[in-house]
């Protein structure tokens, strides 16, 4: 089934409602998902996920399948290795292999590029609350550094410091401001490099749905405020994101509707379609399959290119 877009004035209400954001949205957390909807039976853990990937077109159109990634989980579904191929060769793109803590945070984690011979090394350590304080990497090319964080009470991260060698080299700073309901209305991020000077890299802000309190809505800046694009997100009263829309500037700097989604979904809150329509003009179709704890099993999208099938195979503990 394929539904048409009817879509009003809503660039003007939106607007309108980012600057208003903070006074009458309900708490995200107060919206119950599952009261709506049914639920997945409980999966077992799953133990390794192979995805495959079909592409065919009017040229090609008994493509073979092939394999696009290869997972490995641990026992606690923890990800401990995963390799990708390349679609023209089925060779070995990178694979990397990831360790834990008894807490689940990834510890370390070593990446290989056969093709280039080279590789990478990360190093992680967190606060009590699993926070993300430090990153130590290196490289077989010689290179090393170190990414520090920092966070604000609500756990945003609002500074990053990247070292190279021991040498600092960049510093990124958010700044984000809240509604009365504890939630992100406002980011703005900058760069220094010399922990004084900065200068301004990116402008959010954001909006949120009055019935279910889930982000409704996103302006990104540029400079003097002006908004460069536009994403509007529309829900149900379940809880289903049913409408995303993206403005975007046109030749003459005007915010028009770039690109429509349309989501359909099941009775468990799963996207069963979505459309994209580009203007009047539909764009692709993508169809999923679950199974029945609710993996994405099958994904289908169409377009003018052809069709591309992705399948994903689960093994279980």
């Amino acid at each position: 089934m394929i539904i048409k877009p009817y879509f009003g004035a809503f660039l003007t209400l939106l607007s309108l409602s980012l600057i208003l954001s903070g006074c009458k949205h309900k708490d995200a957390s107060g919206f119950d998902f599952y009261k709506y909807h049914k639920k997945h039976p409980e999966s077992p853990v799953v133990k390794s996920l192979k995805t495959y990937n079909t592409n065919s077109d009017s040229a090609h159109p008994n493509a073979k399948e092939i394999l696009t990634s290869s997972v490995e989980f641990n026992s606690k579904g923890l990800k401990i290795k995963e390799t990708h191929y390349t679609e023209d060769s089925g060779k070995i793109d990178y694979s990397t292999i990831t360790k834990y803590d008894d807490n689940g945070n990834a510890i370390e984690t070593h990446s290989v590029y056969p093709a280039s011979n080279y590789e990478t090394t990360e190093k992680n350590t967190y606060d009590k609350d699993t926070h993300l304080l430090a990153t130590d990497w290196s490289r077989t090319d010689g290179t090393s550094g170190r990414h520090e964080y920092k966070y604000d009470s609500h756990g945003k991260m609002i500074k990053w410091d990247w070292f190279e060698k021991g040498k600092f080299v960049i510093s990124r700073l958010y700044y984000y401001n809240y509604d009365k309901e504890d939630r992100p209305i406002e980011c703005v991020c900058k760069e220094t490099k010399n922990n004084k000077d900065t200068t301004s890299d990116c402008h959010e802000t954001y909006a949120y749905d009055s019935v279910t309190g889930l982000q409704s809505g996103k302006i990104v800046m540029i400079e003097n405020d002006v908004p460069l694009e536009i994403i509007e997100d529309q829900y149900d009263s379940t809880g289903n994101k049913i409408i995303e829309i993206h403005y975007e500037r046109d030749s003459v700097g005007k915010l028009k509707p770039d690109t429509r989604t349309i989501n359909i979904f099941n009775e468990f809150g799963d996207v069963t379609q979505s459309v994209v329509y580009k203007g009047t003009t539909q764009q692709s179709a993508m169809d999923n399959k679950y199974d029945n704890y609710g993996h994405l099993i099958e994904s289908v999208t169409r377009d003018a290119t052809g069709t591309k099938k992705t399948r994903n195979d689960y093994q279980f503990y």
